[in-house]
């Protein structure tokens, strides 16, 4: 048997796996987050995206994955349990590489507040239309007593609050019978109803009739 020792250690000719001077990694203070998230105010997805990613510290994949069900309001944390990537064009949810990555993050009071806000519309203006004798009204009908009640629709949360309904093209009759058919109930206190509105002044003031 012939032992040959080698001249060189062949692992220290190979070097070390990856870059042998790590990049150091830039952070910002939050002075600098808070003066972008000034910036980025008037475009919600990207602001909530933001404020989410800099106070939790999750990754953008999980991020990207959340569903409101991963969001626990009452206990303030929101949990981790899947992350999103594209795959040949489509995009892939699965778990996370590591069991580690799987965790319950404990979120700020201020962001559960701006998570619950931001629920299931952005802020500002919108308009709902479609074609005649779709369930447009009934959906508006819908969406206004879960607000009222502060009821969570479709696993969205809901930050109950007063809701002025205005059926313009209804009467009082009409609208108690399709919401005492649609929740079984007498009505809720949050929920006001005005089937004429020359103004706001007026719909808001004499011209609203309590559910």
């Amino acid at each position: 048997m012939v032992i040959e020792i080698l001249p060189v250690n062949p692992a220290r000719t190979a070097g070390t796996l990856g870059k042998e001077i790590p990049k150091e990694m830039d952070f910002w203070t939050k002075e600098e987050y808070l003066k972008f998230a000034e910036a980025v105010m008037d475009k919600p997805v990207s602001y909530y995206a933001f404020e989410m990613l800099y106070w939790t510290g999750i990754r953008e994949g999980e991020l990207l994955a959340l569903a409101p069900a991963d969001f626990d309001f009452e206990v303030q944390t929101v949990t981790i349990s899947k992350t999103y990537h594209r795959m040949k064009g489509k995009d892939i949810i699965t778990s996370p590489k590591t069991i580690k990555s799987n965790r319950t993050i404990k979120m700020p009071e201020f962001l559960c507040e701006e998570m619950q806000d931001y629920g299931l519309l952005y802020p500002g203006t919108f308009i709902f239309a479609g074609s005649p004798k779709v369930g447009k009204s009934f959906f508006m009908a819908q969406l206004a007593y879960h607000v009222a009640a502060g009821i969570p629709l479709w696993e969205y949360p809901v930050r109950q609050g007063s809701v002025l309904y205005l059926a313009l093209e209804d009467d009082y009759a009409r609208l108690q019978k399709r919401l005492s058919r649609m929740f079984d109930v007498e009505g809720t206190d949050n929920l006001y109803l005005a089937t004429d509105a020359r103004s706001m002044t007026l719909a808001a003031g004499s011209l609203l009739v309590e559910l």
